[in-house]
């Protein structure tokens, strides 16, 4: 799948918008069908499948992570 510039912005956007996939203090956090949820719904909004914006949100973390250790 091809990402644009502005689906990539909208999936942090959402990714951002859904604690229950990133905060550790979450109620929620270890229930996996709220976590199913809540990619589905990115997915839908975004225009591709749970797993590929699950995988591509992989991607942009450890992007993130390698070019912060690079500082």
């Amino acid at each position: 799948m091809e990402w644009s510039q502005e689906k990539t912005i909208k999936l942090i956007e959402m990714y951002r918008g859904s604690p229950c996939l990133w905060d550790l203090q979450y109620p929620e956090y270890k229930k996996n069908a709220v976590k199913n949820y809540a990619w589905t719904t990115i997915s839908i909004t975004v225009g591709c499948t749970a797993i590929e914006a699950r995988k591509k949100m992989e991607t942009l973390m450890a992007s993130f992570r390698q070019e912060r250790q690079k500082s």
